[in-house]
């Protein structure tokens, strides 16, 4: 904590920048989502502490220089991690309905990063996909998630299982308006409309709290399959031994 909060003083502008865009919405916006965030530090420091371990495990991966030999594995793993620190900032500051769409991109990544890890073939389609517009067709063609998935269900049918049960969790989550989906309910004569501006931020209740579990459990449920890639690296480096730790009450 003490190194982010050196960094973000190190960041600050002058009064007369700061001036130029404190009163603008979108700044209020972002300035609120951060202070969101470090509330959820310490009012969700047990649920924290566990996306961090998560997060550990990503980086020991992706810093592996091992894992450049296959460097079209290593992109989906590094793409997956991405996309999947982002869904921990959307959660964290509040903002749990963006948090579920990008979670199923978290998901599809890895399960897509195994699906051609698999075939020389699906790898060559892949590279080529920039070639032109039929080479794009192509590896658009060859990304069957449901083939994949039957993939993944061949080699560990627990996980597949996890998988499909996430994927429909966060599909389902994701496909509100907003976190309560006020809006997508009929409204009684003479109610009030509803003010989606105040469901931006859903912070210090049951909803965070299961979004956050939900973005742990995806971590971990992505790592697993990278597992069926990365096995001999993931033993090498006790990886194993950690996700099942993280497995337990998740």
């Amino acid at each position: 904590m003490a190194k982010a909060t050196a960094e973000l003083e190190s960041t600050k502008v002058g009064e007369d920048e700061l001036a130029q865009w404190a009163d603008s919405p979108l700044a209020q916006f972002l300035a609120a989502g951060w202070r969101n965030t470090v509330r959820s530090f310490s009012g969700e420091a047990e649920r924290y502490r566990t996306l961090a371990e998560v997060d550990a495990v990503f980086r020991t991966l992706v810093g592996d220089s091992e894992l450049n030999q296959d460097r079209v594995s290593a992109g989906f793993l590094v793409r997956a991690h991405g996309a999947w620190l982002t869904t921990v900032s959307l959660g964290l500051s509040g903002q749990v309905a963006q948090s579920y769409a990008l979670l199923g991109c978290v998901l599809e990544t890895g399960l897509q990063g195994l699906y051609i890890s698999g075939s020389p073939e699906r790898q060559q389609l892949w590279l080529a996909r920039h070639d032109d517009e039929a080479a794009a067709a192509r590896a658009d063609a060859m990304l069957d998630m449901d083939a994949a998935l039957n993939g993944l269900h061949e080699l560990d049918a627990s996980t597949a299982q996890v998988y499909a049960k996430l994927q429909a969790r966060v599909k389902d989550r994701a496909a509100h308006p907003n976190t309560y989906a006020n809006l997508s309910r009929p409204s009684s004569p003479g109610a009030e409309l509803a003010d989606c501006k105040n469901e931006y931020f859903i912070c210090d209740n049951d909803i965070q709290r299961t979004c956050l579990r939900s973005i742990a459990q995806v971590g971990i449920c992505v790592l697993t399959i990278f597992y069926y890639i990365f096995g001999e690296r993931y033993r090498e480096l006790g990886l194993g031994e950690r996700i099942t730790k993280l497995r337990q009450g998740h």
